[in-house]
């Protein structure tokens, strides 16, 4: 298994193509769609997928976030974490975080030799306490949980989007300052609500 500082080395190439990262470090193979939509994660704060059941829009997303999680960090001459990141993935139930989101960032953990950090839980957990991956449910009687989510680089990813209310919706967007992404994806079955309204906004890049 290649060490951490092994690792930093290709990192600094992958950060201007993220879907090298993807080919190279979680040896995956893309169509040209989710190829774009890696391009568009990488280059756009805003961007939010449409798309039917089994077309692999949860596991395109857990590769973003993979992306976000190590290729964003800055640290300075000696190694010290600089500008840190935080990705929070985030679903309507637990069972959608539970056997969807997360399985699909373990399995691409386990298949790299490049990634580094523990796997605790639902998160990846990296030796500096302010950068981290977590994964929990969107729960409206709880918005406080968004507000630990202020970093130098921040992504969140919406699975099953159009099930998630618009007061989390608002908390999120509350965090989307410095380098910030937010990913939503989800099956196009409603027209109503956040999640909808993204596929005609100017403010997103919109994939269906």
């Amino acid at each position: 298994v290649l060490m951490k500082d092994k690792a930093q080395y290709y990192i600094e190439r992958w950060k201007s193509d993220w879907n090298a990262f993807c080919y190279e470090a979680l040896n995956v193979r893309f169509d040209a769609e989710q190829r774009a939509i890696i391009e568009s994660v990488q280059l756009n704060p805003l961007t939010s997928v449409a798309s039917g059941t089994s077309r692999g829009k949860d596991f395109v997303s857990a590769c973003a976030c993979l992306c976000f999680l190590y290729l964003t960090p800055v640290f300075d001459k000696n190694g010290n974490l600089i500008a840190n990141t935080k990705v929070a993935m985030t679903a309507p139930t637990d069972r959608q975080i539970g056997n969807i989101m997360i399985p699909e960032i373990r399995r691409l953990y386990r298949q790299s030799q490049f990634l580094f950090g523990r796997l605790v839980g639902h998160d990846i957990r990296m030796r500096e306490e302010e950068w981290f991956l977590t994964g929990f449910k969107a729960d409206d009687n709880n918005t406080e949980a968004w507000s630990g989510f202020h970093a130098a680089n921040t992504m969140f990813a919406v699975t099953e989007a159009s099930g998630v209310s618009e007061t989390i919706f608002n908390a999120i967007e509350g965090n989307l300052q410095g380098n910030s992404r937010l990913l939503l994806v989800f099956n196009p079955n409603t027209t109503t609500g956040y999640a909808a309204r993204t596929m005609m906004s100017d403010r997103f890049k919109k994939f269906r």
